[in-house]
């Protein structure tokens, strides 16, 4: 349980990190695990798939799915994102359909990649995400 909130706060703060309306930001970004986050989901006897999908609007959605030992939690958020040079910055206004807690709702701002194609997920080592 506690690896399952782990990576949920992960994909949450990895979402957390926006742009601005339109731009280069406008589309659906899937996660990708380095090899040693895929190993480690595999050892716990499951998987994690997730994306993000940003809209010209300034606002975003995110899903990802977790499966372990057969079973598979879905995860939903959105929010809202803006950007400035090659910085991203999030706010997040939903986590599965509710408000979510004070502490989630504190905008993160990460640092799009030069060709402005990917983003690291903030605080979680390992996971990013790459515009399809």
């Amino acid at each position: 349980m506690r690896t399952k909130l782990t990576l949920l706060a992960t994909f949450v703060a990895a979402l957390i990190c926006g742009c601005s309306s339109g731009g280069p930001m406008v589309g659906t970004w899937k996660m990708e695990l380095t090899d040693e986050m895929k190993k480690m989901a595999e050892m716990a006897g499951g998987s994690i798939d997730g994306s993000m999908e940003f809209k010209g609007d300034g606002t975003f959605t995110g899903t990802m799915k977790m499966t372990s030992q057969g079973k598979t939690e879905t995860s939903t958020v959105e929010g809202t994102y803006k950007v400035d040079g090659k910085n991203l910055t999030m706010t997040l206004t939903k986590m599965d359909g509710k408000d979510p807690s004070e502490s989630d709702k504190k905008p993160e701002t990460v640092t799009l990649a030069d060709d402005m194609k990917s983003f690291s997920a903030p605080k979680v080592p390992g996971m990013k995400f790459v515009k399809q």
